[in-house]
């Protein structure tokens, strides 16, 4: 009798145990003792989710569903125990996590939301329509992706979504709808003050039809390609090897029915706002500015001899060489515009208005009549140096005053002035000045 009294407590003890082991192996507690669940069960105390238990959200509400994940846990047990695991543990939260009752039920009624830095976001059409003719899930975005922030919003996969396509490796930019930057940002209200006394307001400009990428070219960087080894990371086999350009397929299999990290396979894209002014290196300058009687140093307003530097208004607002230096969509091959060697009159209009445009006319007539002005007035001065008695100290600081205003003459020109017409015409204006004191003085 004592014996089956003592088995029978043994019994119930081990039925206790392992009920309690069950229930204890249903709370976060459970999930953070493995080391290497670690960052995520610490990610998961500091997020707004702290109170809701990691099974809520990683198992489906289904009642067998439950069923399931427990054989996972201790299938992961024993992989565990056995020294069989990975550091990078992998799991999925479903849609139909999220959106129970008593959760995010209301989020695809929500609406427009502002989303950090000024980004508008609605959840209803990424997660109640296709896009780009792929089904998303609420982890697609919200995902584990930075280290020490759970479930959160990761802007790179937002990046990659909407400017996949946008430019190809050359960075000539594509019509996709996706990449416009009004889908997402709406035009900066206040003046941006550009210099003192000089300010620009984006009003003025949009309301004529300009992009935003005319002065804020730099903004994407990267085409978020898929190199073919990024496969052989999970797959070996050769039939699935060779199903790598099936993008529905593999979409499908990776973001709609699982949740792969969309970095697994694409390399990120960029997308940042572009520093502010002086730019960088500007698409053309990369090549202008190598030649010192270039553009690039007409435009930014460096480079002349005898007159401080005076950048150009446009380069203060950060406009690109191609903002001018573009085509009309010609249709043919796909890309939205082409660049163009010599910009055209109409650029003006889609910043500044219609027939402005019309006023380049006059300014290259203003612009050609003071370099031969200037011209003129450097060629007498060349004869008055020829013919006057100097001394030997007079005659180097002549030569070299007449070194800089031919230097002048010749940027102008080979820099084209109407990069930026204030800082050309000061450069003729002093070559004109200089040489007419020049003449006066030694053509006595």
């Amino acid at each position: 009798m004592k014996t089956q009294i003592l088995i029978g407590v043994v019994v119930l003890v081990i039925i206790g145990g392992g009920v309690g082991l069950v229930a204890y192996s249903n709370t976060p507690q459970f999930c953070g003792s493995c080391h290497i669940m670690t960052p995520f069960y610490t990610s998961w105390q500091e997020s707004t989710h702290s109170e809701v238990g990691c099974l809520e959200c990683h198992l489906p509400p289904e009642a067998q569903a439950k069923l399931w994940g427990k054989f996972q846990s201790l299938s992961r047990v024993v992989n565990y125990v056995l020294r069989t695991y990975g550091t990078k543990p992998a799991a999925e939260v479903t849609d139909a996590s999220c959106l129970r009752s008593g959760c995010h039920e209301q989020r695809l009624l929500a609406g427009k939301v502002t989303f950090k830095k000024g980004i508008i976001f609605d959840h209803q059409p990424h997660l109640g329509d296709l896009r780009r003719g792929k089904k998303l899930q609420c982890a697609t975005c919200h995902s584990q992706i930075v280290q020490g922030q759970h479930i959160s919003v990761t802007e790179d996969t937002c990046f990659l979504c909407h400017f996949k396509g946008a430019r190809d490796e050359l960075g000539r930019s594509h019509d996709v709808p996706t990449a416009r930057c009004q889908v997402c940002h709406e035009p900066p209200q206040k003046e941006i003050a550009l210099a003192p006394g000089l300010s620009y307001s984006h009003a003025g400009v949009l309301q004529y039809g300009a992009r935003c990428t005319d002065c804020h070219l730099e903004t994407i960087v990267g085409t978020g390609e898929v190199p073919k080894q990024m496969c052989l990371k999970c797959h070996g086999e050769k039939e699935r090897l060779e199903r790598y350009q099936a993008t529905e397929f593999i979409h499908k299999h990776h973001v709609e029915l699982r949740k792969v990290e969309c970095f697994e396979c694409h390399i990120e894209i960029q997308h940042r706002k572009t520093a502010a002014a002086p730019l960088p290196v500007m698409l053309c300058g990369e090549c202008h500015q190598r030649n010192h009687l270039g553009p690039y140093d007409m435009y930014r307003g460096t480079g002349g001899r005898g007159i401080k530097d005076s950048p150009s208004v446009m380069y203060l607002a950060q406009v690109d060489c191609v903002a001018c230096h573009l085509s009309p969509p010609n249709g043919r091959d796909g890309f939205r515009h082409s660049i163009i060697r010599k910009a055209k009159p109409e650029a003006c209009n889609k910043c500044h208005g219609e027939d402005y445009g019309a006023m380049v006319a006059d300014w290259k007539e203003e612009l050609r009549e003071a370099e031969e002005k200037a011209s003129e007035a450097l060629g007498e001065a060349r004869k008055a140096v020829a013919g006057a008695a100097q001394r030997a100290d007079e005659r180097e600081r002549t030569t070299r005053l007449l070194a800089d205003l031919e230097f002048n003459v010749n940027f102008v020109k080979h820099a084209v002035g109407m990069h930026n017409m204030p800082y050309a015409t000061a450069l003729l204006e002093y070559v004109s000045d200089q040489a007419g004191a020049l003449n006066e003085r030694l053509g006595r």
